[in-house]
C-alpha cells in the first residue's frame, strides 16, 4: 500500500473522488479508511480489500494495522477528533501525512465555541498540524493562513476534488436554457444550512429589492436544520412568496438543473467555502458575489482572473447595477478547466509523486 486515505469529508465529494482514483490510478496502491455515513453498496465499484468503513469509535484501532504499512497518509478533512488524537499520540507518523484541507477544518481555530474543552483540543490540533509533512489546498491563501496560525513548515500542494456536478449535464442544461424564458430574476443565497453562510445579513442587504421582480432561493437541506428553519422563517417574513427555502436534498442532476436557472448567486462566508457550487455557477454564466475579505476572493478574482463581485457592495448599489452581468461568456470559458478530469488527474499525480507546486 502506497497511499492511505483517511476520509472524514463530505460524502458528496467522497464517492466521486474514490471513483476518480479507481478509474485513473492503480487501485492496489490506494486504501480508503472512511469515516462517513455511507454504505458498502455505495462504493461497490471498489474492491472490498481497498476500503474500510468506520462504524463505531472502537474500530479506529484498525488504523494501527495499516498506518505503518502506508508510504503516504492523506487526511481528507481534519474534522474527526478521534483521528486527530490518534495521530497526536503517534507524532512520528506526521511527516508522511498530507492534510487535504477543506476550509472549515482550517478555520476551526476561530469559529469554535471557546470552552475549556475546545481550548485543550485546539492545543492538540496545533501541535499536530505544525508537524505535518504536506498540506494540500485549492486556495493558496489558506495555506498561508495555516502557516501563520499553526507555524507550519509543511510543503504546499495544489489540489482539487472531482466536482459531483458533471459538465456534460451542465452543457445540456445550457442548451435547454437558450430557449427558456423566465419572468423573474432568480437569486441564490449561500449553499447550505451552515451558520457560516450568514444568510440573515444577505437577506437584510436584499430587502431594498423586495419590490422588484425577484425570487430568492436558499439551499438549506444540508447542515443545521434548526438554523435552516430560522432562515426560512426570516426569508418568508421579509420577502413573502418571493423567498424559497429549499429544505429537501436534491440529487446531483436535479441540483444542476436548479443551478442552471440561477441568475445571481450570493455567498457571504467569512472563509473559503462553496467552491464546487461556485465553479458550476461560473460555468453556467451566473453572476457570482463573494466577500472580498476571504481567501476565495484573492484566488478567484486576482489569481485566476474570474470576474467576481463583492458581496459587501450590494448594500451600496442600485438594482440595475446589482443584476447587470456583462462577463458571462468570459467566466464560462475560464471555468471549463475545473471540470476536466485529465487536468485533475495530473494535479493528483503531482501530489502522489510528491511534486506539489506552490506556483501551480
Amino acid at each position: 500500500m502506497n497511499h492511505l486515505h483517511i476520509m472524514a469529508c463530505d460524502r458528496k465529494f467522497l464517492i466521486p473522488y474514490i471513483k476518480f482514483i479507481n478509474n485513473n490510478f492503480n487501485e492496489k496502491e490506494h486504501y480508503f479508511f472512511i469515516i462517513s455515513n455511507i454504505s458498502k453498496e455505495e462504493i461497490n465499484f471498489f474492491s472490498e480489500e481497498n476500503f474500510f468503513i468506520l462504524e463505531n469509535k472502537i474500530q479506529i484501532f484498525k488504523l494501527l494495522k495499516i498506518v505503518y504499512k502506508a508510504k503516504s497518509i492523506y487526511l481528507h478533512g481534519l474534522f474527526n477528533k478521534w483521528i486527530v488524537i490518534f495521530l497526536f499520540l503517534q507524532p512520528w507518523l506526521l511527516k508522511k501525512c498530507n492534510w487535504i484541507m477543506w476550509g472549515g477544518d482550517l478555520y476551526y481555530y476561530k469559529n469554535r465555541d471557546k470552552t475549556l474543552k475546545s481550548n485543550i483540543y485546539e492545543v492538540i490540533r496545533k501541535n499536530l498540524i505544525k508537524k505535518l509533512g504536506n498540506i494540500t489546498s485549492l486556495v493558496p491563501d489558506d495555506y498561508k493562513v495555516a502557516q501563520k496560525v499553526y507555524n507550519m513548515k509543511a510543503k504546499y500542494n495544489y489540489g482539487m476534488y472531482i466536482n459531483p456536478i458533471k459538465k456534460s449535464y451542465l452543457d445540456q442544461l445550457l442548451d435547454n436554457n437558450s430557449i427558456r424564458e423566465k419572468k423573474s430574476l432568480y437569486i441564490q443565497i449561500g449553499n447550505s444550512a451552515d451558520i457560516t453562510n450568514n444568510h440573515f445579513e444577505i437577506l437584510d442587504m436584499l430587502e431594498k429589492f423586495k419590490d422588484e421582480n425577484i425570487k430568492i432561493f436558499a439551499p438549506l437541506s444540508y447542515g443545521d436544520q434548526k438554523y435552516a428553519k430560522r432562515v426560512k422563517e426570516y426569508g418568508e417574513l421579509r420577502f413573502k412568496n418571493k423567498f424559497i427555502g429549499m429544505m429537501e436534498f436534491l440529487p446531483a442532476n436535479e441540483y444542476s438543473n436548479y443551478l442552471s436557472q440561477i441568475d445571481i448567486a450570493i455567498f457571504n462566508h467569512k472563509r473559503q467555502q462553496g467552491l464546487g457550487n461556485i465553479y458550476a455557477l461560473l460555468y453556467l454564466g451566473t453572476k457570482v458575489y463573494i466577500r472580498n475579505d476571504v481567501s476565495t476572493w484573492s484566488y478567484l478574482n486576482n489569481r485566476l482572473d474570474f470576474d467576481i463581485y463583492n458581496t459587501l457592495d450590494i448594500k451600496n448599489i442600485n438594482y440595475d447595477k446589482f443584476k447587470k452581468n456583462d462577463k458571462k461568456e468570459y467566466n464560462q470559458k475560464k471555468a471549463v478547466i475545473f471540470f476536466d478530469e485529465n487536468y485533475i488527474k495530473k494535479v493528483w499525480e503531482k501530489i502522489f509523486n510528491k511534486k506539489g507546486d506552490f506556483n501551480e
